[in-house]
């Protein structure tokens, strides 16, 4: 699948071909599980203003917040698809946000990273428990 630019309604700001971009770089950078390296500075700048997220201080922090561990990833998930999209897509990013929000889920993807959050926990109170059982017998 691939979004194209006639699926978009440009703004004054930005043309149907770079919302149609920011929508496949999303289904990529989710396709790799969200990886740092891939997370540019214009990406975060275009996704910090959209899903009713908030500016962070940075790309760093963003990244950080949204994408270091499956749990924060789940909530990212969550976010966009239960984000109200207001507005007129003439004027924001409401029709990327709809279209990315169905592909969530129709993906999946919050049902697959809850598991993925679950195991990851899982392991973290293993090696918590282990620790702790050579620590204090």
């Amino acid at each position: 699948m691939k979004f194209l630019a006639e699926q978009f309604t440009p703004t004054k700001w930005a043309s149907a071909e770079n919302k149609a971009k920011l929508a496949n770089w999303f289904m990529k950078f989710v396709r790799a599980d969200m990886p740092q390296k891939m997370f540019s500075q214009a990406m975060y700048k275009r996704l910090m203003s959209m899903f009713g997220f908030s500016a962070h201080y940075d790309r760093e922090g963003f990244w950080q917040m949204k994408f270091s561990t499956s749990a924060r990833k789940l909530k990212f998930f969550k976010d966009v698809a239960l984000q109200i999209h207001y507005g007129d897509p003439a004027w924001t990013w409401n029709d990327v946000e709809k279209v990315l929000a169905k592909w969530v889920i129709a993906n999946d993807l919050i049902n697959i990273y809850e598991l993925r959050a679950g195991e990851e926990e899982l392991i973290l109170e293993r090696a918590q428990y282990e620790r702790l059982k050579a620590k204090f017998g």
